[in-house]
Parts: structure tokens; C-alpha cells; sequence
């Protein structure tokens, strides 16, 4: 599994370690790796951009970006949709968080750097997932206004039917 946008590792690789999954980090910053690494000695982690994954095609049962897309330009949430497609197992899932409303705006500095938040509609997702053989299965908003969208790659599984 896929931890896009992993930062230090705290809290969400943390906690799928804790949920007996097999994560790899991936961030672009090397500072962050570097944190990473030192809270999560032994964990895999690779400094690429989820728009080019150096991983092997269909080698991952799953994809989460916490945090991640809404920082993307639209054309490189499109690239990192294609991406994600590619890196998954036909029933693996990507979970991710974004807006619901297609659109791009000014968000409130971070550290001194000025941030830009991008988005599709529920329906643009929808559609662009469609486009790269992801099906969306559910989208939840919680407390905070923070928009989840939960998709699984179509195709063939490896299940045994029995025949």
C-alpha cells in the first residue's frame, strides 16, 4: 500500500503499520523523508511525485493520498489519477481527500507559504476515475468540511470463483 504525500510518517503510516499493513512512503521533499525514516525505521519510502510513481505496474492493493490532490493543479490530479491506476491491482483502492466543488482558490498561508487549492465537482471525480478504470464507491464529508472519496479499480480479481 501506497502512503502518497507521507510526510514524517505520523499519524497515518503509523497507523496502517497498526493495522498489519505493508506501507511504502513516497514524498517529494527530502526533509520529510528524512523525518520519516527516523520515526519509521525499516519502512520503505521513495522521493517521487504520485503523478510518477517509479513502482512496477499493478503492484499495489491500495492507494491513500491524505491531504495530497487538493494541492495539485487539476492537470496534475488528472496525471496523478493515471498514475494511481496504473500502480493498482484490479479491486485495489484509492482513498483520497478533496473538495467537492470544482474550482481553484486562494487558501490561508502555510509557514509563510501561500497555498492554492484545487478541485473537481463529486461528479467531475466521478467521471475522471471512470476515465482511468476506477469506480467511485463512496464519498463521505466529515465534521471538518473535508471531502473523502473512497474508488476501486475495475478488471479482473484473482479471486477463485469455484469453477
Amino acid at each position: 500500500m501506497l502512503d502518497a504525500g507521507c510526510g514524517t510518517g505520523l499519524p497515518l503510516t503509523r497507523v496502517l503499520l497498526q493495522h498489519r499493513c505493508r506501507p511504502i512512503g513516497l514524498d517529494t521533499s527530502a526533509v520529510m523523508l528524512a523525518h520519516f525514516q527516523r520515526n519509521l525505521p525499516g519502512v520503505p519510502a521513495v522521493r517521487a511525485r504520485v503523478q510518477a510513481c517509479p513502482l512496477a505496474d499493478g503492484t499495489l492493493d491500495a492507494v491513500v493520498a491524505w491531504g495530497v490532490m487538493f494541492h495539485l493543479e487539476h492537470c496534475e490530479q488528472r496525471d496523478a489519477i493515471t498514475e494511481v491506476s496504473r500502480l493498482l491491482r484490479p479491486g485495489g483502492l484509492f482513498l483520497f481527500t478533496s473538495g467537492d466543488e470544482h474550482g481553484s482558490k486562494d487558501g490561508e498561508p502555510m509557514h509563510g507559504v501561500p497555498f492554492r487549492y484545487h478541485s473537481f465537482s463529486i461528479h467531475g471525480y466521478g467521471a475522471l476515475l471512470a476515465e482511468h478504470g476506477l469506480v467511485l464507491e463512496d464519498v463521505h464529508a466529515d465534521a471538518g468540511g473535508n471531502t473523502h472519496y473512497l474508488a476501486r479499480k475495475s478488471g479482473p480479481t484473482t479471486a477463485k470463483t469455484g469453477r
